[in-house]
């Protein structure tokens, strides 16, 4: 059979071959593992996206964000006025790459962003780890986040605005 890649970073098969048996497999906690060929492999799921990170490695991380940033149309409108604001200003979003809603709520901000470039306004991407709430992670208790995803907008240092998820 042969693998071919599709849009967004999956792959498909190409028309006309069809999936084969090539063993058993074991499934542990962190992988599915399998011999083919005289090969030991292991599939295994990435991990979440931590910490600050940027839209480039968001992207790459979740290919998917792409495709749905590329379905998204910001009203043009906004994107005009919000290019003619004064520096200072940044939003930062904290989400979880696992979170089901900021699956559907990142790739929208990605867009803006993207739309935004060349303004003054700052874009920054908080990551947490698959369990934030027990202990919380220091970023949540001093943003006070209390849902995903979360986007604040500062001026300086002052909290001007938040969307919660």
């Amino acid at each position: 059979m042969r693998l071919v890649p599709r849009a967004g970073g999956g792959v498909g098969l190409l028309k006309g071959d069809e999936l084969q048996t090539v063993g058993r497999f074991k499934i542990t906690s962190d992988a599915i593992s399998f011999s083919h060929g005289g090969l030991s492999l292991a599939l295994k799921a990435k991990g979440p996206v931590v910490g600050l990170t940027s839209l480039e490695h968001l992207i790459e991380h979740s290919p998917s964000y792409r495709t749905l940033a590329d379905a998204y149309t910001p009203d043009s409108k906004l994107v005009a006025k919000l290019k003619g604001v004064g520096e200072g200003y940044r939003v930062r979003v904290i989400f979880g790459s696992w979170c089901h809603v900021c699956k559907n709520f990142l790739p929208r901000g990605l867009k803006l962003e993207e739309a935004l470039a060349g303004s003054a306004i700052r874009f920054e991407y908080y990551g947490l780890p698959a369990a934030p709430w027990e202990p919380p992670d220091p970023e949540v208790r001093r943003l006070e986040v209390k849902f995903l995803p979360t986007a604040i907008v500062f001026k300086g240092d002052r909290e001007i605005g938040r969307y919660v998820g």
